[in-house]
C-alpha cells in the first residue's frame, strides 16, 4: 500500500436519486480540489449530501457525471489499493474481539502474516487505551469505543481518510477531547482528511480549510470555500485577528440608560461612605470605646499620615515580591507551553486525555 499524500479533485460532479418516482439532484457540477495532507471539514444542512460526497470518493457510490482522481485514479481503484481509512458516525467495533484486535482487524485482513503488533500496541498507547487494550467493546464508554474507531482507521497508515461526523453522537466535552486527540494522530502522519460535521466549531478547529455545501430546496451546490490560518499544532501559528474598523458611536441608544456616570451618580456613593465613616466616629467618642476595640476614624488616618514612610516602604516591599513571583510564574508557565508545543510527548504528559 502507497504512504504517499493523497491529492483530492472532483470535477463537474453529478449525483441524483429516484425516490417514489421523482428524481431528486444532490449535486450538479461539484468542483473541489483538496491537497496532499490537507485537512478539509464539509459543512452544510441535513441532507445536502455531506456524507454522499464522502461515499462516491470513497467509491462506496457511483456519480451519475463528472469526474473524482485521487492521486490520478478513480475512487474504486484508491479504495482497492486500500488508499482511504474510514471512521463512521458509530464505531462498528466487533463485539466479540478485544481493542487490540479491533485495532488490528484491519491490518489482519490486508497482511497474510497478521496485523504489525507494534504498530498497533503504539497506536493504542497514542489513544490513551493501553489499560483497556484487553477488553471488549461492550466493556467500554461511547468516548473509549470511538477512540477504537479512530486508532483502527489510523494503524494502517492510509493516506487518505474519509470521516462521516465520529463525533456527533459524543457529549460536548468528550467530542472536545476527541478533536485534539486527533489532531494528534493527524499530525503524526500527514494523511488527506476530507471531514464531515454540522459543528461549525469543530471545523473552525480542525481544519485547514471549510467547504459549505448550501441547500436550495433539495438541489445542493457547493456554496462557499474558507481558508484559513489555523491554531493547531502543524501550523504552530495563529491568525492575527484585524483590528477593528470604524468609530462607535456615542450616541445613547433610545431607552438605555447612557454610559457616561453623572455627578449625581458619584455622589450618592461617596456621601454613603462619609455617612458610614461619621456614624462611626461618633459612636467610639459618646461611648468612649477603648482604641484596641475599635479605634476611631479620625485615629487611624491621624496614624497612617504621621508613619507613612513606615507604612510606604513596607508597601514597595510587598508590591516588589508579588511582581517578582508574577514574573517568575509567567517565565515558567511560558517555557512549559513553548516544550508542549514542540513536543507531542510533552503535552500528553502535561495535558493528558481523559479516558
Amino acid at each position: 500500500m502507497s504512504t504517499e499524500p493523497t491529492t483530492l479533485h472532483v470535477a463537474g460532479l453529478r449525483k441524483t436519486f429516484s425516490r417514489n418516482g421523482a428524481i431528486h439532484t444532490v449535486f450538479d457540477d461539484l468542483q473541489l480540489s483538496i491537497a496532499a495532507g490537507e485537512f478539509v471539514s464539509i459543512l452544510g444542512p441535513s441532507g445536502c449530501g455531506k456524507s454522499t460526497l464522502l461515499r462516491l470518493v470513497g467509491g462506496l457510490l457511483e456519480a451519475d457525471a463528472g469526474d473524482i482522481t485521487i492521486n490520478g485514479e478513480t475512487p474504486t481503484e484508491a479504495r482497492d489499493r486500500k488508499h482511504f481509512g474510514f471512521v463512521p458516525q458509530t464505531p462498528a467495533l466487533l463485539p466479540w474481539k478485544t481493542v487490540t484486535e479491533n485495532v488490528g482487524f484491519l491490518q489482519s485482513l490486508r497482511s497474510t502474516g497478521g496485523p504489525d503488533r507494534t504498530s498497533v500496541a503504539q497506536t493504542i498507547s497514542d489513544v490513551g487505551l493501553t489499560p483497556v487494550a484487553s477488553s471488549l467493546p461492550a466493556e467500554l464508554s461511547g468516548g473509549m469505543q470511538q477512540r477504537v474507531s479512530l486508532a483502527r482507521a489510523f494503524a494502517l497508515r492510509p493516506p487518505m481518510l474519509l470521516m462521516d461526523e465520529p463525533f456527533s453522537a459524543l457529549d460536548e466535552i468528550t467530542r472536545s477531547d476527541m478533536r485534539y486527540l486527533l489532531l494528534n494522530l493527524w499530525r503524526d502522519t500527514e494523511a488527506t482528511v476530507l471531514f464531515v460535521t454540522h459543528n461549525i466549531d469543530e471545523a473552525v478547529v480542525l481544519s485547514d480549510r471549510v467547504v459549505v455545501l448550501g441547500a436550495a430546496g433539495r438541489h445542493c451546490r457547493r456554496r462557499s470555500d474558507r481558508t484559513r490560518s489555523t491554531p493547531h499544532a502543524r501550523h504552530r501559528r495563529f491568525k492575527r485577528i484585524p483590528p477593528l474598523r470604524g468609530r462607535a458611536s456615542s450616541r445613547p441608544v433610545p431607552g438605555r440608560r447612557s454610559p457616561m456616570i453623572s455627578l449625581r451618580d458619584r455622589l450618592i456613593p461617596l456621601s454613603g461612605i462619609a455617612l458610614f465613616f461619621g456614624i462611626w466616629e461618633l459612636y467610639v467618642r459618646v461611648f468612649d470605646v477603648r482604641p484596641i476595640v475599635l479605634p476611631r476614624p479620625s485615629l487611624v488616618v491621624g496614624e497612617v499620615v504621621t508613619n507613612v514612610d513606615f507604612y510606604a516602604g513596607h508597601a514597595l516591599v510587598s508590591l516588589g515580591e508579588a511582581t517578582g513571583g508574577l514574573i517568575i510564574a509567567l517565565v515558567l508557565a511560558s517555557l512549559v507551553a513553548t516544550l508542549m508545543v514542540m513536543s507531542s510527548t510533552i503535552e500528553r504528559a502535561g495535558w493528558p486525555v481523559p479516558s
